[in-house]
């Protein structure tokens, strides 16, 4: 009766958790407008599957995306059906699945030590500068996130349709981003193997047929509209940075971006490191724990040694960073006296705690803003609408197609983009361009005519 008791109290915090971190990471979401470059691509990408018949096939601005695949893009897309294509719609999928993430960190510390582990890794994640700005943001790193903890999560649990629902749930991930998936082959290689005498060959041959069912598809059918797909995806996209690996200057970036991305938990997350080497050593019961945790980094490790890592790719190390640490600290107390070990992890986890709170209040006056930011470049591209045959003589893209909502030429990307211009201003064309107050005065000064359609504080719309 006491365990049912605990187990739903249990519950409703964890729902009550839920929706104060959907609050507050929701918290004046849509008040910035959407960001060149990614946030609005995937924005138009998630929009224009609304009105297509064929969901396998992503496009923005006319053209077939294929650097990642469509599961994403379809959760983003969900908002926007119900509710109209807007900021709010493109980034709320970022917000709930970090707040699931949030949850599924708790579970997982939870099942490897106790409770105080689940509520000081959540607590870690929930104060990581980096994961709270993509949380506020339309991208596809929290989304990915958060499936690969519930991959985890489904793998450490028993039963008999563990297997075909770690498959899935795999299979899911997979589809969300380009290749990184496969950084949780060895930790899933691992506890599946730990909980083999509950799957029979036969379960696990059906699990990865499941599998290759569910994100085959996409796959094929991008092949067949494009023979040069599996090139792209897989090696121009997929391992861009295998040249670039063990890159001695980009290894020192890659963790230079995490101990920002992270915050005053780096320092924390290596004071554990030796306490997990001598947990290793003194606390057999520990080993099977930390090898599965090793080997969740061990499979990510190939973004802290490549020259192309940016600081959002390292967002999958978060949780098994913050798991580490936890797990460490609180276990190597356990060799403390009963009579005050209970006091010691709730002095420790007050600590926890404490950092968090200090960390998201030093940074959170960047998530919330007063103003609109980029208002200029969403107000031309919002009055670019009426006009057609729109050539953009700017580098802010993708949000200019979103707010636009049509497809645009993006003149830039040529060399000799201006005089292109110039040429086409002088022939009369029907051309509409956007250009800066910088290209005004270059048009102006070179006595090009033309006119100017609509203009604000810092861009012009103009035709000949």
């Amino acid at each position: 009766m006491q365990k049912l008791v605990i187990q739903r109290l249990e519950f409703f915090l964890l729902g009550m958790f839920f929706v104060l971190t959907i609050f507050i990471f929701g918290h004046n979401l849509g008040f910035t407008a959407l960001q060149s470059y990614d946030e609005a691509w995937y924005g138009v990408i998630s929009r224009n599957l609304l009105s297509t018949s064929n969901p396998f096939l992503l496009e923005f601005n006319g053209k077939t995306f294929t650097d990642h695949p469509p599961f994403g893009f379809w959760l983003m897309a969900l908002p926007a059906a119900f509710y109209g294509s807007n900021e709010i719609s493109v980034r709320i999928i970022s917000v709930i699945t970090g707040a699931f993430s949030l949850i599924l960190m708790y579970l997982i510390g939870r099942q490897l030590a106790n409770r105080f582990v689940g509520v000081a890794s959540a607590v870690m994640l929930f104060s990581m500068m980096w994961f709270v700005f993509r949380v506020r943001s339309g991208n596809l790193d929290v989304p990915f996130m958060c499936f690969e903890l519930l991959t985890i999560f489904i793998a450490l649990q028993k039963g008999k349709f563990q297997v075909y629902l770690t498959s899935i749930s795999f299979s899911i991930l997979f589809l969300i981003k380009t290749l990184i998936g496969i950084g949780l082959i060895p930790v899933l290689a691992f506890l599946l193997w730990r909980n083999r005498t509950n799957i029979s060959f036969k379960s696990f041959a059906f699990s990865l047929l499941l599998g290759f069912l569910l994100v085959s598809p996409w796959y094929i059918i991008n092949q067949v509209h494009d023979s040069s797909f599996l090139y792209h995806h897989f090696i121009e996209i997929g391992i861009r940075g295998s040249s670039n690996i063990f890159s001695l200057a980009g290894i020192a970036q890659s963790f230079q971006y995490l101990a920002i991305g992270v915050g005053k938990w780096y320092k924390v997350f290596l004071i554990s490191l030796p306490v997990a080497v001598l947990l290793w050593w003194k606390k057999p019961k520990s080993r099977q724990s930390l090898i599965m945790l090793s080997l969740w980094a061990l499979g990510f490790s190939p973004f802290l040694i490549s020259s192309e890592t940016e600081i959002w790719h390292l967002l999958p190390l978060y949780p098994v960073l913050s798991l580490i640490t936890t797990f460490s600290l609180f276990s190597i107390i356990q060799y403390l006296p009963t009579k005050i070990l209970t006091f010691t992890q709730w002095i420790l986890l007050a600590c926890f705690i404490s950092v968090a709170t200090f960390q998201f209040h030093q940074f959170s006056n960047l998530l919330y803003f007063n103003t609109q930011q980029f208002s200029a470049e969403k107000d031309i591209a919002i009055k670019a609408k009426i006009y057609s045959n729109l050539q953009l003589v700017e580098t802010f893209y993708p949000a200019t197609v979103y707010y636009a909502e049509q497809n645009i030429e993006p003149l830039y990307w040529q060399p000799n983009a201006y005089q292109i211009m110039k040429n086409k201003l002088k022939n009369g064309d029907a051309d509409v361009f956007i250009i800066n107050e910088k290209l005004k005065t270059m048009l102006e000064q070179d006595q090009i005519d033309f006119q100017v359609l609509e203009s604000n504080t810092s861009y012009f719309i103009i035709k000949a």
